[in-house]
């Protein structure tokens, strides 16, 4: 097995790794490696649509997608394509997969095709390296007793968290529904 870093937040591309075998041994060595550096890519991996959910199913409950229907024979599968005549992707804004079930999604798979020569990038962030960075001051404020609800409406999607003084937003795709998350 071969691991390369991407970047000193995130990410490791693995080589050596059979993404047909779902067996819990696998199972145990991607999702410890995922613990380790939270986005993982495999390259050259022809993986069907039964062995994406095989492998997806490791990692607990498959969800299906609030808006969008899944593959007919796989509804737990979205596919995402970008057509010649549409000049925005789906999902191109910031946005966390999922974020509004009441129980967000551990891991999210992500299977390419088909990308282009340009674009067609997917961005990640490393939260537990945010938290870890915050002043020590912020960080003793009373955050793990703080509330957040998603709000959204057909016109604007605004997501507020208010961490003792300190306000973030964060623009979600129109239509999500409002959600409290403890």
């Amino acid at each position: 097995m071969e691991i390369n870093l991407l970047s000193g937040a995130l990410g490791a591309e693995v080589k050596g790794i059979n993404l047909k075998d779902s067996s819990d041994k696998n199972w145990e060595l991607i999702n410890n490696l995922m613990l380790e550096h939270k986005a993982l890519f495999f390259r050259d991996q022809d993986i069907t649509c039964d062995e994406q959910i095989n492998l997806a199913k490791k990692f607990g409950p498959l969800d299906k997608h609030v808006y969008v229907k899944g593959l007919k024979d796989h509804p737990e599968i979205v596919r995402i394509i970008k057509g010649p005549q549409e000049k925005h992707q789906w999902g191109e804004t910031w946005h966390t997969d999922v974020s509004y079930n009441p129980k967000p999604t551990k891991v999210i798979i992500l299977r390419s095709r088909k990308i282009p020569p340009v674009g067609g990038d997917t961005m990640f962030s490393n939260m537990e390296i945010a938290y870890e960075t915050l002043d020590e001051e912020i960080k003793k404020k009373p955050i793990s007793s703080l509330n957040i609800t998603w709000v959204g409406d057909s016109n604007n999607v605004l997501n507020s968290l208010i961490a003792a003084s300190i306000k973030f937003s964060f623009k979600l795709r129109i239509g999500c529904p409002s959600k409290y998350q403890p």
